[in-house]
């Protein structure tokens, strides 16, 4: 924290993640798309970077990495190739439909003929959470705790929500979904791939999308994607806006800026592995592993 006579004038929270694979390191924040430095002050910004520097040196780190949502004044290397797509809301969700691309609405159309529903309440985080489970394991990442989003929503019951779609009462595709001030996130969505042709993705964005507008939210941020991946290219056509984020390193013992995706070429096979085991098996593994992956 920075302050000056008694005032708050900057935060920055940081996070220690140690790992055999990853190495150790500082990160503001995990397991979100953005974080960094918040000061209201250039005094304050530099004091608290100063400050983060140090303790990486300290305490013999490989390196800082600090998110932000916005080009950072700092001298320090970058890594920018992360979007996050951002849709501007309307009290009128009517106004928000016309924008998207016409394969959307035709899709969105599609999903409420298949006789699916939607609805919105934490009673639905069991079964986000199997959707979930599954659907990382199909991409071979290793798996949050089921604890990680129940301490969201106890800690946040007003911020966050957990939207599901179902098919004849069985879960078909939900979202965790985080909210501030004026600002809806899609933090985490998953899907059963057995109901794809029934476009439940649809109506799960469309749906919250709606109740976003029903809410007075001013904008629905889709997610991080990488540019030009497939999920890139699925959310720009819902009339999202690809907003860059900055991604700043100081480096210590590292020497290169760490390229921490499943894109990276160097985690192929580790990945192929991870898809192999039997389902359990990530479950029961997925957590110790996934807690130290930023």
């Amino acid at each position: 924290m920075a302050h000056e006579n008694n005032t708050v004038k900057g935060v920055l929270p940081l996070f220690l993640m140690k790992s055999i694979i990853f190495g150790k390191r500082l990160v503001s924040i995990p397991f979100g798309p953005y974080g960094g430095i918040c000061a209201s002050e250039e005094k304050a910004k530099e004091a608290l970077l100063a400050k983060a520097k140090s303790i990486t040196i300290d305490n013999k780190l490989d390196y800082l990495e600090l998110r932000f949502p916005n080009q950072p004044d700092v001298d320090l290397p970058q890594y920018n190739l992360y979007y996050n797509m951002i849709l501007e809301l309307d009290d009128n969700p009517e106004v928000v439909w016309t924008k998207f691309d016409k394969k959307v609405r035709n899709s969105t159309r599609k999903a409420v003929k298949s006789g699916l529903s939607f609805s919105m309440g934490r009673e639905h985080l069991k079964d986000f959470y199997h959707l979930y489970a599954v659907n990382m394991r199909e991409l071979g990442t290793p798996v949050h705790k089921y604890d990680f989003f129940k301490n969201l929503l106890d800690e946040f019951p007003d911020k966050v929500y957990v939207a599901m779609v179902r098919h004849e009462n069985k879960a078909v595709a939900g979202m965790v979904l985080l909210t501030f001030k004026e600002k809806m996130i899609s933090g985490w969505a998953a899907s059963d791939k057995r109901y794809l042709d029934m476009n439940p993705n649809n109506m799960l964005y469309w749906d919250t999308i709606k109740f976003g507008c029903e809410k007075g939210y001013k904008s629905f941020d889709f997610g991080r994607s990488l540019e030009g991946s497939g999920t890139y290219k699925f959310k720009k056509k819902w009339a999202t806006i690809p907003k860059r984020l900055y991604y700043v390193y100081y480096l210590n013992k590292a020497t290169e800026i760490p390229e921490v995706h499943p894109s990276n070429p160097k985690y192929e096979k580790s990945i192929r592995r991870w898809q192999k085991l039997p389902f359990w098996v990530t479950k029961v593994l997925g957590p110790a592993i996934r807690k130290n992956i930023p």
